[in-house]
């Protein structure tokens, strides 16, 4: 079964992924009190109210970069990579374009010419990352938005997405790389199930389920994206703010 354009490359280096569930944070982190400026830990904690126009999170596989990659700062190491992959024989990106996706990133439209701003929310390498990323306009985001089997405008509209690619993975034993990634980013996360619960009750459908239901405008932006509740705010402080690595610190 396949939900995206995605298909399932070998199984990723067996580096030892850290279980963040059992870090010890000091009580009651709040968002709101971490530094606001764009790229600090508190700028997220605006995003569903005033931020959701501009930007987009996302989900991406980790995988070893290229020493040759000079444009990365990740070269030689792993680092995020998108879910396009290019048949040489074929002509033919699994994604049914006959443009060859960057090769330095494993996407069409995310590019480090088109990218302005990129921050590393969560870093569950070798599996994969959590990313914020702004484009050069409003329109591209939006464009990449509507065509990424991960992208959302909101924290809790990607772990959303998430929960319901995990689903896929899980239940459905759908083999893509996304759905594979997304498991194991979330099984690594620790998410309380108090979380979980709220994101399914009070969380639109993301892409996933509404494809699933049968949706033909599954692409299209849910319209319930309430704010991260204050009894989370802990939980999601702690990972943001003590859970991530930069980018290039896993030698491949």
């Amino acid at each position: 079964m396949s939900l995206s354009s995605s298909s399932t490359p070998p199984d990723p280096s067996e580096e030892e992924v850290p279980d963040w569930s059992t870090v010890v944070a000091p009580p009651m982190l709040r968002l709101i009190d971490e530094p606001t400026q764009q790229g600090g830990v508190g700028d997220y904690a605006r995003f569903a109210e005033y931020r959701d126009d501009r930007g987009i999170f996302i989900a991406v596989s980790a995988r070893p970069i290229s020493a040759g990659a000079t444009d990365r700062c990740d070269a030689d190491r792993y680092g995020p990579f998108g879910y396009h992959k290019w048949d040489e024989d074929a002509q033919i990106c699994i994604c049914g374009s006959t443009d060859m996706p960057d090769p330095n990133m494993g996407n069409h439209l995310i590019t480090m010419e088109n990218i302005e701003w990129v921050d590393v929310i969560f870093d569950a390498a070798p599996i994969g990352y959590l990313l914020y990323l702004e484009h050069k306009t409003a329109e591209l985001d939006e464009q990449i938005r509507l065509v990424t089997p991960t992208a959302t405008r909101t924290l809790q509209e990607l772990f959303r997405i998430m929960i319901e690619w995990d689903f896929a993975y899980k239940e459905l034993g759908n083999t893509e790389l996304v759905s594979k990634t997304c498991s194991g980013i979330l099984d690594s996360m620790g998410m309380p199930d108090e979380f979980r619960s709220w994101l399914l009750s009070d969380v639109d459908d993301q892409f996933v389920a509404r494809y699933l239901k049968g949706n033909v405008r599954a692409r299209d932006r849910g319209k319930n994206v309430p704010p991260l509740p204050d009894l989370f705010d802990d939980w999601t402080t702690r990972l943001l703010v003590e859970k991530t690595r930069q980018l290039g610190v896993h030698r491949a």
